[in-house]
């Protein structure tokens, strides 16, 4: 199986350390590494363990740490058993693999036999997304079964974002390497021999669309973002019991940008979205199939990016009820006030939107004053979030309201699947 061999080796050749923190740029397979090296040198090599990965919630960690190591079990033909509500893998030798929320783990007594911890994204922008330090000694404290096989280790994988309310990663980070028991690496996308060429041109070009990005997401750093432009919204754990009409907002995409589903639900000024799709390389054939994937009710209105007329087209063939966005020369700031005029609860498990509205910033001049028009970078659902808000705003004006094309019931509450591009 081909690994990234320079942050695999290093994690091999620190085996003995007990915080092992592999941080720095967008797409430099942080996660793909520590999921690889959990796999194949811990749960089918070593005897009588197991291993935590966590996030802060638990749709969190199925739509990241869980598809990561499902992509290389499946990869690898490696013979296991999975237990779906449960989140757990089990190796033919009885090692486990253990998938759970931050939240979930710390209401419970205890967590006993956990050998091995793998935290992702310990920073993250917003209280409700970062780890604490609390958190963190509280996750030491849970990784202290007996291994036969060596000392049980802590392995932190994240992109630094912002520093404030994460110092206390920062200092562990930062003098990790003059400590026995804890080492650092930092990578970026040039680690990262795997990635394509448009990917890494994508990258590349933050350089030139906004310093502050390029730091974060291109050279790995640590940096505040400004001028971020929704602060109305919160995180929910799943729909409300009703709802008074339901949209849905979409973007497409194909190379290395996401076809976008976002689902929206109102009640007065109130507003709950979901990330339903959000998925690189689609046809429109393979997007039709996925819409019918994620249930989405033909009757029901979807307000569809105007740059892709051929492909509104085919979809209104294939039976959905889509309409263009409203275009104009104000729109997307007509719709960024639009979005503004509703309180935005977003459910937990929309991974892909969370981190996309936390970084959705103004664009800035050459002296680093805020410009009146949104950064063209990882705005894929805000640009379908969008489409869909406007919507109803400008029709709201003139007395129209969207009524779904189902009882809007706690019992047309469904949980449905919905696809993500890898985002590290």
């Amino acid at each position: 199986m081909t690994v990234n061999k320079k942050p695999y080796q290093w994690l091999k050749s620190n085996r003995n350390k007990r915080f092992l923190y592999l941080w720095g740029g967008a797409s430099s397979s942080k996660s793909h590494t520590v999921g690889q090296y959990l796999l194949f040198e811990k749960l089918y090599k070593e005897r009588n363990i197991r291993i935590l990965a966590l996030r802060k919630t638990r749709p969190a960690v199925k739509a990241s740490c869980w598809e990561v190591v499902h992509h290389w079990l499946n990869k690898a033909g490696l013979p296991y058993t999975e237990n779906r509500s449960e989140l757990t893998i089990t190796a033919p030798n009885g090692n486990r693999f253990i998938f759970d929320g931050l939240d979930n783990v710390l209401k419970k007594k205890s967590m006993e036999g956990i050998n091995y911890v793998w935290p992702e994204e310990l920073a993250a922008v917003g209280h409700d997304a970062s780890f604490t330090l609390r958190e963190f000694m509280q996750l030491n404290i849970i990784c202290r079964a007996h291994n036969p096989n060596g000392p049980n280790q802590i392995f932190c994988t994240f992109n630094p974002v912002d520093p404030v309310g994460n110092e206390w990663l920062k200092s562990l980070v930062d003098a990790a390497n003059s400590r026995a028991d804890s080492a650092a690496m930092h990578i970026t996308f040039d680690d990262n021999p795997f990635l394509s060429e448009a990917e890494a041109n994508q990258i590349r070009s933050l350089a030139q669309l906004d310093a502050e990005y390029d730091k974060i997401y291109r050279q790995g750093q640590w940096a505040t973002p400004r001028f971020i432009i929704y602060e109305n919204w919160d995180t929910v754990p799943d729909w409300p019991a009703r709802y008074d009409q339901r949209i849905w907002g979409l973007d497409f995409g194909y190379s290395s940008s996401p076809a976008a589903l976002v689902e929206i639900r109102t009640r007065s000024n109130d507003v709950w979205l979901a990330e339903r799709l959000y998925q690189t390389g689609l046809t429109n054939p393979e997007l039709i199939a996925a819409l019918e994937t994620a249930g989405v009710p033909q009757n029901d209105l979807i307000v569809a990016d105007p740059a892709e007329p051929k492909s509104i087209e085919e979809l209104r063939r294939a039976g959905y009820n889509v309409h263009p966005a409203d275009t104009g020369p104000d729109s997307v700031r007509f719709g960024i006030n639009a979005v503004k005029q509703f309180r935005l609860h977003i459910l937990a498990r929309s991974q892909a939107l969370l981190r996309e509205i936390r970084g959705y910033k103004w664009k800035q001049n050459a002296a680093g004053e805020p410009l009146p028009e949104p950064l063209k970078i990882n705005d894929h659902l805000m640009d379908a979030m969008r489409y869909a808000l406007a919507k109803i705003v400008r029709r709201q004006a003139v007395g129209i309201v969207f009524v779904s094309s189902e009882p809007a019931s706690a019992e047309n509450m469904e949980d449905y699947d919905f696809a993500l591009a890898e985002a590290h």
